[in-house]
């Protein structure tokens, strides 16, 4: 006797686990619209993603404890940009890290990499490099820079 699971061939397995992803997918988007200037996760987000672009690193490094020294870096840069694009609370940026982080890592993290940008030669231009690519992802999401007051 054979069960529906195993009539199932692999390939309709794989197109089955590809629909439930996109239906997550467009629920996960409904929940959390992109242009939502209210939502700051959408930013700071962005501003992580535009650090795994152009250091190359996945963005599962931002949220990981792991700590080998590109890995620092990526989170350092990511937590200095965020302070420096935004003006959410240092607990907002920690929590978009990881829900465990709290605010004293990121002024950990911002004061690294500024004494990383004054000690270590073309590190300012890497940053610099970091913060066009968030500009960019962040113009291209129709998100604002900073919250306009009312």
């Amino acid at each position: 006797m054979t069960t529906p699971i195993q009539t199932l061939t692999n390939a309709e397995i794989i197109a089955e686990m590809c629909r439930l992803l996109r239906l997550l997918s467009k629920r996960a988007d409904a929940a959390m619209p992109v242009h939502s200037p209210d939502r700051s996760a959408n930013k700071l987000i962005l501003i992580q993603q535009a650090i795994c672009d152009v250091l190359r690193t996945p963005i599962a490094v931002m949220s990981s404890r792991a700590r080998p020294d590109n890995y620092v870096q990526a989170r350092h840069i990511a937590m200095f940009l965020s302070r420096e694009l935004t003006e959410y609370s240092m607990q907002d940026i920690a929590k978009s890290f990881r829900p465990t982080m709290n605010h004293s890592t990121i002024t950990h993290g911002h004061r690294a990499c500024l004494d990383r940008m004054m000690h270590v030669k073309g590190f300012e231009s890497l940053v610099d490099a970091c913060k066009q690519r968030a500009l960019k992802l962040i113009d291209n999401a129709g998100l604002p820079l900073f919250q306009q007051s009312l």
